[in-house]
């Protein structure tokens, strides 16, 4: 896997980052909350998003997240080997991931715009929300008819570009012609991005459910609003595992000596 692809490009698709063994037990766990039945059908879950009041959608999503937070998947995700192998070739091993963000994203059709849908957003960056340039988003699609809309489309190459001037969750300076990239993920892909990547989300003609979230080095110094979240610690590097052992910032000699 080649890592200065992301310095260039900006984001990277690592094809089959997920198992499906680890794929099943997250649709399993959305549905329980969905139906409070475990078994996975799309064609369930259209009709169950079809009988949600759309002010009740965030809320639904929120207790699919919850969930998933008490059942550890994140943790799960991100330990699967591809996954886990690119983060810690850009980051380093010592890794926490957000877990205190409402993150899954239940979009429907027929609500593609920012009045409708707040989960529905049009061209923006991640710094937007209080993201630091060192974290790393990660996007991975849950339960979807297939992939040929209603996930994310990218500005090619708009991770050079800085801080976007926005207003009201919009752009209000954009370049009058750029070329934008279409993700289309299948089940079991994984996309992971720079904060400072343009990008939205493509009007879903089928109802899709999305897994996104924040992925940095905890030993990095962080000065964004990120400061005020909660993160989960899920990776040590080799020194933090010395210091762990050792248990305290003053690193005393001999305080271990008996074990």
């Amino acid at each position: 896997m080649n890592v200065t692809n992301f310095s260039k490009n900006g984001f990277i698709v690592i094809k089959k980052a997920i198992s499906k063994q680890i794929l099943k037990e997250l649709q399993k766990n959305a549905f329980y909350i969905l139906s409070k039945y475990s078994r996975v059908d799309y064609n369930s879950f259209v009709k169950i998003t079809k009988k949600i009041n759309d002010n009740d959608k965030f809320k639904v999503a929120k207790k699919i997240h919850e969930y998933f937070l008490y059942k550890k998947n994140i943790e799960k995700i991100l330990q699967e080997k591809k996954l886990l192998n690119y983060l810690v070739s850009i980051l380093g091993s010592d890794l926490c991931y957000e877990n205190n963000s409402n993150t899954i994203i239940l979009n429907t059709p027929l609500k593609n715009n920012l009045k409708k849908n707040y989960m529905f957003k049009e061209w923006h960056q991640e710094i937007w929300s209080g993201a630091d340039t060192n974290t790393l988003q990660i996007w991975i699609p849950l339960l979807q008819k297939d992939n040929s809309g209603g996930q994310l489309e990218i500005i090619k190459g708009s991770h050079r570009w800085g801080h976007i001037p926005h207003h009201n969750r919009e752009p209000i300076d954009l370049p009058k012609s750029y070329k934008t990239i279409k993700t289309n993920l299948e089940l079991g892909d994984a996309l992971i991005f720079s904060t400072v990547l343009v990008h939205r989300t493509v009007p879903a003609q089928f109802p899709r459910l999305s897994l996104p979230f924040h992925v940095r080095n905890f030993k990095y110094k962080n000065i964004s609003y990120e400061n005020i979240k909660s993160w989960t610690i899920f990776s040590h590097s080799e020194l933090t595992k010395i210091e762990k052992f050792l248990g305290n910032h003053y690193l005393s000699p001999y305080r271990l000596k008996n074990i």
